[in-house]
Order: C-alpha cells, then structure tokens, then sequence
C-alpha cells in the first residue's frame, strides 16, 4: 500500500473502529451505528476519489495514473470498512435482540 492510501485510509478505519467502541455503550448507539458506519465508508469514498482526481494531471496521464489509482485504493477500502463493520454491527443487534427475547419468555 502506497503512502498516500495509508494516510488516509488508516485513520477513517481507525475513527470507525473508535465509533464501533463509542456508540455500543448505548442502546440508541447501537441502533443508529450501522448507519454512521455506512456514511463514514461512503464519505472515504468520495475521499478518495477526491484525492485520486487531484492527482490525476490531463497532461501527463502516463505519469498520474498511479496516483489516481491511489485514490481509488482508498475509496475501495475505505467502503469495504464501512459496509462489513456495518454488517457486523446489525448482525450484533440482532442477536442481542434475539438473546434478549428468548430470555423474557419462560
């Protein structure tokens, strides 16, 4: 992975595990996390693709590819991030929900 897809990919990854611990503490928390999740995977996206295009010079397309390409790197991962933590967090939700009903009837 190339430097410019660590520095930004990192982070938001990091601020999403972060928001997982964050808002499990509460019983909303869990419940609008999948959402904020998919938000921060799509907000990643269009961050890459941002800094990808910045990079990106129509006078020397040889040479900007690779930059271009490192946005979209980011982007990609970035959404990946987003969708399987949120898949996993509505996964929980349900299970605790589940667990939580069997255990009110005798």
């Amino acid at each position: 992975m190339d430097s410019i897809t660590y520095y930004i990919t990192l982070p938001i990854i990091v601020f999403m595990v972060f928001c997982v611990y964050w808002f499990n503490k509460t019983t909303r928390g869990k419940q609008v996390l999948p959402n904020y999740l998919t938000v921060l995977g799509i907000l990643g996206t269009f961050g890459g693709i941002v800094v990808g295009l910045f990079q990106f010079d129509t006078q020397n397309i040889q040479e900007s590819v690779p930059g271009l390409l490192s946005g979209l790197k980011t982007a990609f991962l970035t959404s990946i991030a987003g969708i399987v933590l949120s898949l996993i967090q509505r996964f929980n939700n349900y299970r605790q929900l589940d667990d939580s009903s069997q255990d009110d009837n005798p």
